[in-house]
């Protein structure tokens, strides 16, 4: 994480983003207090906190199979049309139901819908704007489950020239210059890689576990 903000900091999207926080947590509504599980009755401490998770790929699904470990019913939701790869499935897929729907369809849409009513937490890492485009946008969420928590994670941040980019393809490309160059024997620049992605999951993952 601390590499990837670096070499950010000489970018047009760097220098927009140098005063926006790493993490920002925004109330969009109001709900009455949740019972939860008692202490005596939960083997971990997220047991009973249901979570749809709408990511692919590393960084997100992490905070997600982070959640499940804690004890969380994590239901992983994707869609045939949407690439992925295998072996990060299998890696970030332990301890997660999963199924899939095609948001561009009205069936999907609904049942989208009402899984939200049925769930603690909607974590998704689609570009900005995005789900909102799809009328599921943090406000309409949170009218259809009053108290829901969100976590929405992004390569850019949701501001500046870049917050459209798809973070993964990006960084692929960036990864194959690496590569190029290494190859003949030139200084390469540190590069962001996987183990920044994951270790940037664990602090949504913690902080839910407080939240709760």
């Amino acid at each position: 994480m601390d590499t990837h903000v670096a070499g950010m900091a000489g970018t047009p999207a760097g220098g927009r983003d140098r005063g926006i926080a790493l993490f920002e947590i925004e109330r969009i509504g109001n709900a009455p207090p949740e019972p939860t599980v008692r202490a005596s009755a939960a083997r971990r401490p997220l047991d009973g906190v249901r979570v749809l998770d709408l990511s692919r790929v590393i960084a997100a699904p992490v905070a997600g199979r982070t959640l499940a470990q804690h004890g969380a019913d994590v239901l992983a939701v994707g869609a045939a049309h949407l690439p992925n790869i295998e072996s990060l499935v299998i890696d970030t897929g332990r301890g997660k139901r999963s199924t899939q729907l095609d948001l561009r369809d009205r069936s999907g849409h609904v049942a989208l819908r009402e899984l939200v009513r049925g769930a603690d937490v909607f974590l998704q890492a689609y570009r900005p704007g995005a789900l909102a485009a799809r009328g599921l946008g943090p406000q309409e969420l949170s009218d259809l489950r009053p108290g829901l928590i969100q976590v929405s994670l992004s390569a850019y941040g949701r501001t500046g020239p870049w917050a459209q980019r798809r973070g993964f393809e990006q960084s692929g490309a960036i990864g194959q210059r690496h590569r190029i160059r290494t190859r003949v024997r030139r200084p390469v620049l540190r590069l962001p890689g996987s183990c920044p992605a994951r270790r940037s999951t664990m602090r949504p993952a913690t902080s839910l576990r407080s939240a709760r």
